[in-house]
């Protein structure tokens, strides 16, 4: 029972976490992909005002506080690099440290001849157990009074949607851990109330019953699954008490059947016996009434008083040989009647 516990514990702990890792990692994915597209829409509203700014009729006419506006803007929206072109030449020119390998060339071309938007992603790093874009390059046409200027692009780091998901990540795990113990600890109750325990009543209402109890697994009605169990328990122990009631029936009448047989037996037996001492008593009457006939017969003779001795000694001698032969037929009869003997075991050289 004991064991039980532990699985539905273990398995109830394991289907809690694999159902909350997955639900927390869809959440987390769907939390960076709406804060990339949140970067993605701060980047293109600050193209938009860097385009307005870099406007030929807005142009500062001072490079040098040009270059002060553009680093204070740098500062408050986090950009990395911004890179422009102009229309009418292919020089391009840039502010900011842009990263080597992140060249915005391509996206400048791209938008100043379609005149549209272009967006691109470069760079990745795993944050914590996701893996994260590090930059957001994105390029925008320069136009002045519906007429094409050139175009401007601009790189911003990633890093704040990598900390946003870090932090998350965070609460995430301890919304986690929380969670599953409370629910482990809830789902436990319930499956121990639910099943272990009824489990209990009718392993201790099996042990309890005896051949001689007429009480049953469950009283009451219901319709829940250990309820029915209950049920099908009882109907399973009137059976077999039917079954018992019709073994004892059967084995009592087959034990009469065997003491009939037995008594039969022992009748045709003594019968038999009765038989076989009837035929060889008929046997022995045979076989000694003709040696005793032929002796009387040489009795009969022997008083005859004309007899001579020679005739005399030759009917006494065979008066005699028949009475050897009653003699040795009664030995065999006696040797045949008595137990048999085992005969003694005598050594024989093999060699």
């Amino acid at each position: 029972m004991h064991t039980l516990k532990v699985q539905l514990g273990l398995t109830l702990f394991v289907l809690l976490f694999l159902s909350m890792l997955l639900f927390g990692f869809v959440v987390l994915m769907l939390w960076q992909r709406n804060g990339i597209q949140q970067e993605a829409v701060i980047s293109e509203k600050l193209l938009h005002i860097a385009a307005a700014s870099l406007a030929t009729d807005a142009r500062p006419a001072d490079d040098t506080l040009f270059s002060k506006a553009l680093n204070s803007y740098f500062q408050e929206s986090g950009i990395l690099c911004l890179q422009w072109q102009d229309s009418d030449s292919a020089l391009s020119q840039s502010h900011g440290s842009c990263p080597s390998e992140l060249i915005l060339v391509p996206l400048l071309k791209e938008a100043a001849i379609n005149g549209k938007t272009h967006t691109s992603y470069s760079g990745i790093s795993w944050n914590g157990f996701f893996l994260t874009k590090q930059y957001l390059l994105m390029a925008i046409p320069l136009q002045l009074d519906t007429k094409n200027q050139g175009s401007i692009a601009i790189i911003r780091s990633l890093e704040q949607v990598s900390n946003s998901i870090r932090k998350a990540q965070k609460v995430f795990f301890a919304y986690l851990a929380i969670n599953i113990l409370v629910f482990t600890t809830i789902g436990f109750t319930r499956l121990v109330r639910l099943v272990i325990k009824p489990i209990r009543r009718l392993s201790a209402l099996a042990d309890s019953r005896t051949d001689l109890d007429d009480s049953s697994f469950f009283q009451g009605e219901g319709l829940g699954e250990f309820t029915q169990l209950s049920l099908s328990l009882n109907r399973l122990v009137t059976r077999i008490d039917g079954d018992k009631h019709e073994l004892r029936s059967t084995v009592a009448s087959l034990k009469q059947a065997n003491e009939e047989l037995q008594k039969n037996r022992n009748e045709m037996i003594r019968s038999e016996k009765l038989a076989s001492i009837g035929r060889l008593s008929a046997g022995l009457a045979h076989e000694i009434g003709n040696p005793l006939g032929i002796i009387q017969g040489y009795i009969d003779l022997l008083t005859d008083a004309s007899l001579s001795d020679e005739d005399r000694k030759a009917y006494s001698e065979r008066a005699i040989q028949e009475l050897d032969r009653i003699n040795s037929l009664i030995r065999n009869l006696l040797d045949l009647s008595r137990s048999p003997v085992a005969s003694p075991v005598e050594e024989i050289d093999l060699h």
